[in-house]
């Protein structure tokens, strides 16, 4: 009686897990240390490492191109008023002053918030 053996050896892989494709980025050699430190802090290849850190976590979107308009709105506008607030100041109307520094200062803290 003969048992019937499968080929010897590792099963082969399914399509959807092998390994095919090449990603290269560049980087410091400070930066390739740190990296390579890091992936065998946790017993992991740099290739492992580098994939599960760009898979796994979240990337914030950068501005619309709405919100840079309104940025570039926002900082000409705050441009402007310094500029008056300089010469109202350079006048002696205190008043005009006090007003326009009020408003740059909001729009300054709508700024930050917007970085945010």
């Amino acid at each position: 009686m003969e048992i019937s053996k499968g080929k010897p050896g590792r099963p082969k892989k399914s399509e959807s897990t092998i390994k095919s494709e090449t990603i290269a980025f560049t980087v410091t050699k400070v930066q390739a240390k740190e990296i390579a430190d890091r992936a065998r802090a946790i017993h992991l290849t740099v290739s492992e490492y580098c994939s599960k850190a760009i898979l796994e976590s979240g990337i914030i979107a950068p501005f619309t191109e709405e919100e840079l308009s309104l940025k570039r709105g926002l900082v000409g506008m705050a441009n402007n008023l310094n500029q008056i607030a300089y010469r109202a100041n350079a006048a002696g109307i205190e008043s005009v002053e006090q007003s326009a520094k009020e408003l740059l200062r909001e729009i300054k803290k709508e700024l930050k918030k917007f970085k945010e």
